[in-house]
């Protein structure tokens, strides 16, 4: 990258979507090299997670399609979704045997609660019901999945797989895997309240991004632009490192040394930047 290319830049903000995006194809990399070596992979949790991963590039490249085309917001919805997917799948591969079989057992109890929902307003009902039948006693493993996601006082379902907070996950990612998590807690500081704000239709989320609430007065055109263009240089930086971290993760059970070799040229051709510009927008500065 130009030393030239300066933070707030359209070339700047350009040369980091090219990183995200190459990035973005290591993703897809890793699960067709996870696919083709399912004969010689002895990783039990690497083989029953692959969709997730699958699911990954999904948002990932929806990311980039939505971002190159000026859908901040929408943006960083996916974004969100795709750091939890990241965070969930490290901490999944490290976990203690409980947690992991907690996880697939929320996903099957989830399929049997959805044949029949309802929601009440006052006297009104609405509900959305399988028009089959499926008697639960059938299968034991289904029902003591649905037992388990079941709350003792009130008999109400469980909405949350896990007990731990993202940050209590990320700390249990370090001390198990020895992991470098500090570009996972870029990617929350960076994206995760914004893109909360924006799915819950505040009108913070709505304008974020415009740079109305960076501490600053952006009075010019030129400047609402130059702030848009580090806000995604931001998403891009952290996005970016997100992958490499779940590379970094993957490695460590299920050796991927050409694609780590990879992310780390793409990554590495983000350090010609300059101090000044590298990781600092207009009255902030970016420190990992």
């Amino acid at each position: 990258m130009s030393k030239k290319a300066k933070w707030g830049t359209q070339e700047f903000t350009g040369r980091l979507f090219k990183f995200y995006m190459q990035q973005c194809d290591l993703i897809e990399e890793l699960y067709q090299f996870q696919f083709n070596s399912q004969k010689k992979n002895k990783n039990q949790r690497v083989e029953s997670l692959y969709l997730l991963l699958y699911s990954m590039h999904d948002t990932a490249s929806s990311i980039g399609m939505l971002s190159v085309n000026q859908k901040i917001n929408e943006s960083y919805m996916l974004a969100r979704a795709l750091v939890e997917k990241i965070i969930n799948y490290i901490y999944l591969l490290f976990c203690d045997e409980e947690d992991y079989k907690r996880y697939l057992s929320y996903t099957k109890q989830k399929g049997y609660r959805n044949l029949k929902k309802d929601i009440k307003v006052g006297e009104l009902i609405a509900e959305l019901k399988w028009s089959g039948d499926f008697n639960l006693n059938n299968d034991p493993e289904l029902k003591r999945a649905v037992e388990l996601f079941t709350s003792e006082k009130k008999r109400k379902p469980i909405t949350r797989w896990g007990n731990l907070k993202i940050e209590e996950m990320l700390d249990s990612i370090a001390k198990r895997s020895g992991l470098n998590i500090k570009m996972l807690m870029l990617a929350m500081l960076a994206i995760y309240d914004d893109a909360s704000e924006a799915l819950h239709g505040t009108l913070y989320g709505t304008i974020f991004y415009i740079g109305l609430f960076s501490g600053g007065s952006l009075k010019t055109k030129g400047e609402i632009i130059s702030s848009v263009h580090g806000q995604l240089s931001l998403l891009y930086m952290a996005l970016g490192g997100c992958i490499d971290s779940l590379l970094e993760a993957v490695n460590k059970v299920f050796p991927i040394e050409p694609i780590i070799k990879k992310s780390k040229e793409n990554y590495d051709g983000l350090s010609v930047l300059d101090d000044e510009s590298k990781g600092k927008q207009k009255g902030w500065n970016v420190k990992v």
